[in-house]
């Protein structure tokens, strides 16, 4: 194992100006109504014993009981989190914020984010350089550590947590694999035998690490994330690139950079496997992800496909995006929703409802190109754009996941 050089860094924080709804003074006795953004509506009767009723959008309402001089912490069925201090007498000014993007920019040198995946508390982003980079961020400030893997001599193209550790899949050839224990930076290199090439994209399954081998035909790599030992298991020929995975609690999948694309849907114990081949058009599966109950696959295509499969049978339903809405590059399940990020330049964010495939587009401001990475942590939406240097946006929950 080897400590990876490791430094800290305050990331250029901009766009976090808050939006203050309101800066009214609450005194006993009095009502107080704010009304949010999303039209959501809270109200409150300040004073001891009183109780707190919040009325969303969508009808539903929270109710809290305030006890003296408490904080009061509610976590709303928008997933928004209110917090009220209540002082009986002269209460100081009650302000509900909703925050705009917050832009995180690395440093000079630190470019093109890759990949991303939530570690538990960090936010962990792999950067298209050579030697190997990688930063751990804290999601909250925007605060962060690079590591770099002065012996890769290769860029990561993806990562995949597998508590306690991070993998990134190295896109060299042959293929090498880091596991990162990002509590001391301690770093092992796994180099995969002649011919088994670029990692180019991973998941885990709860025992496995996997990794997809952009080969003809792909190879898929099962390995102990304890001691790096791996099964290799190679596809039929013409199921070749493999490019974009996920778990959906019983297989594993992989997306095929095909014409048209592939879904090869995995038992993790024996390998064994199935090909699902998408209809014409539906070219080049370049993402993946899961959402409790389906299996999403993304297409390199102009305007991109968001392909909804059935895992049990691959039956599928497609959502043609608009015209030009195109390479649906990155995705990831946040808050009920399938989100998805274009390669665009300025980024576009695509907020798609599973059950309809509706969806909203978000464009990002000039400057915030490529979503290359998209990384929920329970709390928000976070965007790592392929730029130099390179920048993560942070989608807050106030102004984003408020209720259709």
């Amino acid at each position: 194992m080897r400590a990876g050089g490791v430094r800290a860094y305050i990331a250029d924080v901009s766009q976090i100006a808050p939006d203050i709804i309101t800066g009214d003074r609450i005194k006993d006795g009095t009502l107080e109504a704010i009304d949010l953004k999303d039209q959501a509506v809270e109200s409150a009767k300040i004073k001891d014993g009183a109780v707190l009723t919040i009325k969303l959008a969508d009808g539903s309402v929270t109710t809290i009981k305030i006890a003296d001089k408490a904080i009061t912490t509610a976590k709303l069925d928008d997933r928004a989190v209110y917090r009220i201090k209540q002082w009986l007498a002269d209460a100081p000014p009650l302000r509900h914020v909703i925050y705009k993007n917050q832009t995180y920019n690395l440093a000079a040198g630190q470019n093109n984010i890759r990949c991303g995946v939530f570690g538990g508390t960090f936010l962990h982003l792999g950067l298209d350089l050579t030697p190997a980079k990688s930063i751990m961020m804290d999601p909250a400030t925007g605060v962060y550590t690079l590591f770099n893997y002065s012996d890769v001599n290769a860029p990561p193209r993806c990562c995949v947590t597998a508590p306690p550790y991070i993998f990134y899949g190295v896109l060299s050839s042959p293929a090498k694999i880091i596991r990162l224990l990002p509590s001391t930076g301690a770093y092992t290199v796994y180099t995969l035998a002649a011919g088994e090439n670029e990692a180019y994209c991973a998941t885990y399954d709860g025992t496995w690490v996997w990794f997809g081998l952009n080969t003809d035909p792909a190879k898929l790599i099962r390995m102990n994330p304890a001691d790096g030992t791996y099964t290799t298991f190679t596809l039929s020929a013409g199921n070749s690139y493999a490019r974009a995975a996920t778990f959906d609690g019983r297989y594993v999948w992989f997306g095929l950079y095909l014409s048209p694309g592939r879904c090869v849907r995995v038992t993790p114990e024996t390998g064994g496997y199935t090909v699902y081949t998408l209809l014409a058009g539906q070219d080049q599966v370049i993402s993946a992800a899961y959402d409790g109950a389906d299996v999403w696959f993304g297409t390199n295509t102009n305007p991109g496909i968001c392909i909804r499969m059935v895992p049990g049978t691959g039956a599928h339903t497609d959502f043609t995006l608009a015209a030009g809405e195109a390479t649906c590059f990155s995705v990831a399940w946040a808050d009920g929703y399938i989100w998805w990020g274009l390669n665009l330049s300025p980024a576009k964010l695509v907020k798609m409802l599973p059950s309809t495939g509706a969806y909203t587009t978000f464009t990002l401001p000039v400057a915030e190109e490529y979503p290359n990475a998209l990384v929920f942590d329970g709390i928000s939406l976070y965007v790592g754009c392929r730029v130099s240097p390179g920048k993560v946006v942070r989608m807050p929950r106030d102004r984003y996941y408020a209720l259709p």
